[in-house]
């Protein structure tokens, strides 16, 4: 994936995830879950703009454990206690993390990555052609 594609879709996950915690939806799945899955998308975007040459199973291994990791951080209390902080940038830096740890958080990313994962090898097919 070239660069500025990848610098593209980052932008629009950005955008497509506060959506979802800013409009309601009628489905619980989409109001809670598509959120986590582009969190997930997110990092794996990151990742491969940080490290371009690493190969796609790398990057899909790499953006599980990190988001696996987060998930198992807010077991720890420190996300929660970062919320409740009065210094801003503490308190948006726990939302971005999370304060509650749910397995099916988990199933959200894993759904997320194996999406971008596709996607990202179709894209490499298709260039290929």
């Amino acid at each position: 994936m070239l660069f500025f594609e990848r610098l593209t879709l980052i932008l629009i996950t950005i955008a497509a995830g506060l959506a979802s915690r800013i409009i309601p939806f009628q489905s619980l799945l989409l109001s809670k879950y598509a959120g986590d899955a582009l969190y997930a998308i997110l990092l794996y975007l990151i990742i491969g703009l940080l490290r371009p040459r690493d190969n796609l199973p790398a990057r899909s291994l790499a953006a599980l454990v990190l988001v696996a990791a987060i998930e198992c951080f807010q077991l720890t209390g420190v996300p929660l206690q970062l919320v409740q902080s009065q210094y801003l940038i503490l308190k948006l830096f726990g939302l971005g993390l999370g304060t509650r740890f749910s397995w099916y958080d988990m199933a959200a990313y894993l759904v997320g990555i194996i999406i971008i994962t596709a996607y990202e090898s179709w894209q490499s097919r298709r260039r290929a052609l």
